[in-house]
């Protein structure tokens, strides 16, 4: 296994754990019980360093992805009878993924600066499951095209 394959294995790892904390997190926002905060703190908390992290780590990748040879997939990509899998899929991607750490700061921010509050107010709940909601579709988004664009140009 090279480098770019590893990094690649290192970022799906990353968003296995995204997912796991957004169970949790999930979860109980939607039935929250009395120990229920530390456990939403806990998940928004996995989410977020998992966002950052995956995309800290994509951003990685995309170095082998965009090499300035013939063989790297963006060459080939653009070369080949797609090219649009590139010059729209894969910038859409890029950059719905980015907006997902954002979005997981917001989260993160008002289940650790509102955290006694989420028991009793079913809104600012809400807020926060809709939030995670949000950052799961846009992780799903990028996960989709991202298994696009390297079925049909492989790292």
């Amino acid at each position: 296994m090279n480098f770019p394959e590893l990094l690649s294995s290192v970022h799906g790892t990353i968003a296995t754990f995204l997912l796991m904390g957004f169970t949790g997190a999930f979860a109980e926002l939607v039935e929250i019980t009395h120990a229920g905060v530390k456990r939403i703190q806990w998940g928004v908390g996995v989410m977020t360093t998992a966002a950052i992290l995956l995309v800290s780590s994509g951003l990685w990748a995309y170095i082998f992805y965009r090499a300035p040879i013939p063989e790297s997939p963006r060459s080939i990509l653009k070369a080949g009878p797609t090219p649009w899998v590139h010059e729209v899929l894969f910038e859409l991607k890029e950059h719905i993924g980015t907006y997902v750490p954002a979005v997981m700061l917001v989260a993160f921010y008002l289940v650790f600066v509102h955290g006694s509050e989420l028991q009793q107010n079913r809104p600012l709940r809400m807020l926060a499951a809709g939030l995670l909601l949000l950052a799961l579709v846009w992780t799903f988004m990028t996960f989709g095209l991202g298994v696009y664009v390297t079925k049909q140009a492989a790292l």
